[in-house]
């Protein structure tokens, strides 16, 4: 038998198929509703902080701060749900995360955050004219920072998931709240990336308390850092793209339209693309939750595996659908209620991308699936696939039918993307990899810890196969 496999078989802890499938989805309904109820809680507050954000610095101010967001949210998404997930997928499997491994996955994270920051500051000089632009740019990317320090993703993976929503819910609070009193007109927008990044350390320090009350403080080491990269990013190339890809296909329309577009116009499609974005964190939250079960509970039956995902998908767009068709039928309503008159052409937008939510949520959980199987390699060439089909859509669809034609293409990449990761998934003939092939990942990242554990060995030495048997 092969020794690594020996080895990290049990640490997977698979579970028996004997176990009903109730039980897990217990265990998922209730880490979903604490981060639901937290995320709720968040974007009532969010909403409520964009809406007065839109009624003082009016739509070209709003339209500046969704532009640098987004751009700055493609960066944050490469290292949560890239960087972190390489991680998050193999510490799933450990039920006690060591100090030290997780400082040297801190440290890796830092320096790739400098390295994005550094690079966005030179894209700022070159893609703004003014010098109040490209501090605003700038200064959204201080979120990587904080970004890369969280530890929430280890608390998730202990299924610790009530911690982890107080502190969204604290992160959330603190930036209302310094928004509220300090942003008053366009003049102060420098104001909101400083206090969102205040607001994001807030909500960390409490992660971060309880981490060092249980586990002990992390040693932060770059040498370290820079160990864990080549494992980390060896098995995770596949996992970075993959994730690139579907936060390129989930918020290119706002970027397309800041660069052929006037800010009021960003402005304008940024409201009800606020709204949808929001809508679709629930999806993300169901990702984030609904892996580290798949990881523990990988089975070898794999027709019963695919009949757990039917039902969690089901059951995910259960709860969706009826909320999508009735912020649909009631768009120019809530158009009217929430913003100002120089919103009121957003209703089509609204009632055409609020469909993207169920559709993204299948897309997420058919991803999450590929993951948890160690087929990201498939999900990235099926999402580049789709990225390569959408883009130029959407480009012709801007170009001849305006925004409502924006909005209608990024539907139309959204279930694309959907049905080609679900064929992916659920299809009968099907190249599973073997126990030996998931056994060669983990040894990969089983390497950089051995690393970290025995800084003085080279990183041949700390391979499996080259080990003295």
């Amino acid at each position: 038998m092969n020794s690594t496999a020996a080895r990290t078989g049990p640490e997977s802890g698979g579970a028996n198929p004997s176990s009903g499938g109730s039980t897990r989805m217990r265990g998922l309904a209730s880490q979903f509703a604490f981060l639901s109820l937290a995320e709720i809680i968040c974007r009532i507050v969010s909403l409520a902080v964009v809406l007065e954000l839109i009624r003082r610095t009016g739509r070209d101010g709003y339209g500046r701060i969704e532009f640098c967001f987004s751009l700055v949210h493609w960066l944050i998404f490469l290292i949560r749900d890239g960087v972190e997930l390489v991680f998050y997928r193999d510490l799933s499997r450990r039920s006690h995360p060591k100090p030290h491994i997780i400082g040297a996955y801190i440290a890796l994270k830092i320096q790739v955050a400098m390295i994005l920051w550094a690079g966005l500051i030179v894209l700022s000089l070159a893609v703004f004219r003014t010098t109040a632009d490209r501090l605003l740019l700038a200064s959204f990317g201080l979120l990587l920072i904080p970004t890369s320090i969280g530890l929430d993703n280890v608390f998730r993976s202990l299924r610790r998931a009530g911690l982890i929503a107080v502190s969204l819910v604290i992160r959330t609070c603190v930036y209302a709240t310094g928004v509220t009193l300090l942003v008053t007109n366009s003049n102060h927008l420098l104001y909101v990336p400083w206090l969102f990044f205040v607001g994001e350390l807030s909500g960390i320090a409490l992660v971060w308390y309880v981490f060092t009350r249980e586990f002990g403080f992390p040693r932060l080491n770059a040498r370290n850092g820079r160990r864990f990269a080549g494992p980390v990013l060896a098995q995770g190339k596949a996992i970075l793209g993959l994730q690139l890809t579907q936060v390129a296909i989930s918020s290119m329309d706002v970027l397309l339209i800041g660069f052929l577009d006037d800010w009021g116009q960003v402005g304008l499609y940024g409201a009800t693309h606020r709204i949808v974005s929001a809508a679709v964190t629930f999806a993300v939250i169901f990702q984030q939750v609904l892996l580290p079960q798949l990881v523990r509970s990988w089975i070898k039956d794999r027709g019963r595996q695919k009949i757990e995902l039917r039902r969690i998908t089901m059951a995910a767009l259960a709860i969706i659908v009826p909320v999508t068709i009735a912020v649909s039928l009631m768009s120019h309503t809530i158009v009217r209620m929430l913003f100002t008159e120089d919103f009121r052409n957003a209703g089509p937008l609204l009632a055409i991308g609020i469909w993207r939510v169920p559709i993204m949520a299948v897309g997420s959980i058919h991803l999450t699936a590929l993951v948890a199987m160690h087929r990201e390699r498939i999900g990235l060439v099926i999402m580049s696939g789709c990225l390569s089909v959408s883009l130029p859509i959407v480009i012709l669809a801007h170009a001849y039918y305006g925004l409502e034609g924006t909005s209608a293409a990024m539907v139309f990449a959204a279930t694309l993307a959907a049905i080609a990761t679900g064929f992916a998934v659920h299809r009968k003939k099907e190249a599973t990899p073997s126990i030996e092939s998931n056994a060669r990942n983990r040894a990969r990242f089983d390497s950089g810890v051995r690393s970290v554990d025995s800084p003085h060995k080279s990183m041949s030495e700390a391979m499996p196969g080259n080990r003295v048997q």
